[in-house]
Order: C-alpha cells, then sequence, then structure tokens
C-alpha cells in the first residue's frame, strides 16, 4: 500500500522495489554462527579482564527463557556505553538463548567494523528518517519481517549515546513499528 503511494510521485514501482531492496540490503543484518562463536570467546575474554565478575539475573534469564517460547522478544536496555549491547548478547550466549538482533546507527557500517557488526546480528538504520517517503517502509517491513520470524530484537530508544554519559530523552520512532 505505502509503495502504491509513492508511485504517484514519480517513479515507477519496479523503480521503487529496486531502490527500496538497496535499503534493505544496506540495512539488514546477516549474522553467522562462525561470527558469533568468535565473539563469544573474545568477549569472554575481554570481560575477564575488564570486570571482576558479571551478575546475571538468573530468574530474569528463566522469564525471558519462558517468553521466548511463546513470542518474539524485544528488548529496551538503556544504552550509556558500547558495552551494554555486548553484555546483553554476553549474557544470552551465556544461558545458550537466541542472540538478539541488534538495532544500530548506519554510522557503525564503518570498515572494518561494519561487516562484523552485521555478521554478529546487527542491522542498521539511519538517525533520521525525514525526506525520504520510502525508507520508513522499509524498515517497517524489515521489523515485521524479523519479529514474524521469531528473532529477538534489541533496540536503544535514546538512539544513541550522550557525550556525558546521561541517558538521551527516549525516541520512539523504532519502537513504533513493533
Amino acid at each position: 500500500a505505502g509503495i502504491a503511494k509513492l508511485t504517484r510521485n514519480g517513479k515507477t514501482e519496479p523503480e521503487l522495489m529496486e531502490q527500496a531492496l538497496g535499503m534493505l540490503r544496506a540495512m539488514q543484518a546477516t549474522p553467522e554462527g562462525a561470527t558469533r562463536s568468535v565473539m563469544a570467546v573474545a568477549l569472554g575474554r575481554l570481560f575477564q579482564r575488564l570486570y571482576a565478575g558479571i551478575d546475571v539475573d538468573q530468574e530474569g534469564i528463566a522469564r525471558i527463557r519462558q517468553e521466548s517460547k511463546e513470542k518474539a522478544l524485544v528488548l529496551l536496555p538503556s544504552h550509556k556505553s558500547h558495552i551494554d549491547y555486548l553484555i546483553v548478547s554476553y549474557a544470552f550466549n551465556e544461558a545458550n538463548l537466541p542472540l538478539p538482533l541488534i538495532a544500530a546507527g548506519d554510522n557503525l557500517t564503518f570498515f572494518p567494523m561494519g561487516p562484523i557488526f552485521r555478521r554478529a546480528g546487527a542491522f542498521f538504520i539511519r538517525r533520521s528518517f525525514a525526506g525520504d517517503a520510502l525508507y520508513p517502509i522499509v524498515v517497517d517491513a524489515y521489523v515485521r519481517r524479523l519479529i514474524r520470524e521469531g528473532y529477538p530484537l534489541e533496540m536503544f530508544l535514546e538512539g544513541g549515546r550522550s557525550r556525558t554519559g546521561k541517558l538521551r530523552p527516549p525516541m520512539l520512532g523504532l519502537l513504533a513499528y513493533v
């Protein structure tokens, strides 16, 4: 329905579909088991060096395990540092839970980290959708497909980290697609 509306604005449906597929390729996660396994080992070693231990709420993990049997999970942790999403993935891996796909800003697509993040489960979205009527349709369709297929999703309502370490006000756009 959204694409039909856009065809009235000068582009043909095949042109819009080609443009949408390009947006999807730039956005989508391509999780690979090998990359995730290497990341698990690397994170385990990193966290052993950085922290005296990681305290995981086992009752919470049990509740997540139960809920994940019945529905897709959407995780909304705070985002004070880049360690936040790494800790969540590490805890899920240690509990033998499916690793979440993580919404990341498209500023993180730089080489060599972008391809690694993508294979580790990151999907990249623009910080602003303004001025592009097609992009929100593509994001909405992608997020809905991930939920329909049962992928756990992790997104940060602040949209990014602040320079001061304080949480930013929430931006609810991506959550609206959920």
